[in-house]
């Protein structure tokens, strides 16, 4: 009786061991990879990235708040720099 609990307990403990190496090839194989901006920019472009930032930050009392030129020019280049990075994440 005590054998034949002990063989039910290791077929079971099997069975919960083959599900979990199941799952976890399922979950390797078809898991969709999050881009992480912060680990894709390498050192030359996160400084241009942040003199870029630094340089449109810094107030001159004499232009307008809203500089629409300024901000098509941001907008494009930051178009420019996440194009980058999603061409470097799906490659």
């Amino acid at each position: 009786m005590f054998t034949e609990f002990l063989f039910k307990s290791f077929f079971f403990l099997l069975f919960i061991f083959l599900c979990h190496v199941v799952i976890q090839h399922l979950q390797v194989k078809f898991r969709i990879p999050k881009p992480k901006l912060s680990r894709s920019l390498n050192g030359e472009k996160y400084n241009a990235m942040m003199t870029q930032i630094q340089n449109s930050t810094s107030v001159n009392p004499n232009t307008q708040l809203f500089d629409r030129e300024h901000i098509e020019k941001l907008n494009t280049d930051l178009q420019q720099f996440m194009d980058e990075q999603t061409t470097h994440t799906l490659s």
